[in-house]
């Protein structure tokens, strides 16, 4: 039970990254990139190419993500005998994680600036810009995404690790490629809920907030006894 909420907690948490300043307001924009559109409704045509080629940008930040998950999972096992102080460590930097994003203290991280390729030809490129941006946003989704990396490396176990980084990945990804899909509507959507990321980013910060103090404290079978 506590594995399965631990997935499900890392697939929000991907999404909650979706909804985030730094990633909700460009996604489109993303989106009309990686396909060479010039106007969004370009795409109302184009379904199945807008799909291809955003499927290949998600599995190229998926596979960034999976490989930090993966790191912090092996370096989990390097200090499996250490396994208390592991915790309060991941429960403390993970409660600064939502301190952090309800703005009781603040550090700015910038994301770095990736060279883009002047035009997109291929599904490839598509999957190299995907990456590229996995490595640039790093630093903007760092509070949701540290919570999940010390997350994982308290499992101790690098698969576990990946396989939590692959939920994540999989909540930040469902939302892009249903944006292919459905740009001309969404794109909207996204634009009344930007209006609003400063009231989401604040719960979000409630809810990280609240992960790492149970991990603190070693009371994660809170959450199993909820939803059992």
């Amino acid at each position: 039970m506590t594995e399965e909420i631990s997935i499900l907690a890392a697939f929000a948490a991907g999404f909650l990254s979706f909804l985030s300043p730094c990633v909700l307001p460009v996604a489109t924009g993303h989106i009309t990139y990686i396909t060479g559109a010039i106007i969004e409704e370009e795409l109302e045509d184009e379904k199945l190419f807008a799909l291809k080629q955003t499927l290949g940008f998600v599995l190229g930040f998926t596979a960034v993500f999976m490989i930090f998950g993966l790191s912090f999972g092996t370096l989990g096992m390097f200090m499996k005998s250490h396994r208390e102080m592991l915790n309060k460590a991941s429960g403390l930097f993970i409660m600064a994680m939502g301190l952090n994003m309800l703005g009781v203290f603040r550090f700015r991280l910038k994301g770095k600036n990736i060279k883009r390729p002047l035009e997109i030809r291929s599904w490839i490129q598509s999957v190299a810009v995907g990456g590229a941006f996995g490595i640039g946003w790093t630093p903007c989704i760092g509070p949701i995404l540290g919570a999940i990396l010390f997350y994982a490396g308290r499992q101790a176990d690098a698969f576990k690790g990946a396989y939590l980084l692959l939920s994540y990945s999989v909540g930040l990804s469902i939302p892009f490629l249903m944006t292919a899909l459905f740009i001309g509507r969404l794109s909207k959507l996204w634009n009344s809920i930007g209006k609003h990321t400063l009231i989401l980013m604040k719960l979000s910060g409630i809810l990280v907030f609240s992960l790492g103090a149970m991990i603190f404290f070693d009371k994660m079978y809170i959450i199993s006894n909820l939803a059992f």
